[in-house]
């Protein structure tokens, strides 16, 4: 790949022009934690269009970059000219998993081999920079403690 190549590769894996997104037949061929992937294969389910427009205001909000006391008292008074209309999408799509109860949804993405080090725990604050053999899952702490 060439640097020239890099603008035409990264429409490919995160459309941003209209024309991209006219084809609903399109694949899920980007990474499986964004829209373009497997996470964007998700049905909504459970949500009004009310709770959609909830998600989508909060998505803006959350997209400004200004610290949650700034917010201004209406969505119109965001800085819009200094925000990155993607960043509102990723921001939506995580708004309406969290209203679906689904947030996060990616599976864990665990490492091909296990056997090469890698962080591996139910959670961040108990996971251990290690290898072994067979799941991750089936790893006790136990066992953990014996590697």
């Amino acid at each position: 790949m060439a640097w020239v190549d890099l603008p035409q590769i990264m429409e490919r894996i995160n459309p941003s022009s209209m024309a991209a997104h006219l084809d609903p037949s399109r694949p899920y061929d980007g990474q499986p934690h964004t829209d373009h992937g497997e996470r964007g294969r998700t049905e909504i389910q459970g949500v009004t269009f009310r709770d959609l427009r909830d998600c989508f205001i909060r998505a803006c909000y959350e997209s400004s970059g200004l610290p949650v006391e700034a917010w201004p008292g209406t969505v119109y008074d965001l800085p819009w000219d200094g925000m990155d209309i993607i960043a509102v999408a990723q921001n939506l799509s995580c708004n309406v998993e969290k209203a679906m109860g689904i947030y996060p949804n990616v599976s864990r993405l665990l490492p091909v081999d296990p056997t090469v080090d890698h962080w591996c725990g139910p959670n961040i604050d108990t996971a251990v920079y290690r290898s072994h053999e067979g799941d991750c899952d089936a790893v006790t702490p136990a066992a953990k403690a014996d590697q």
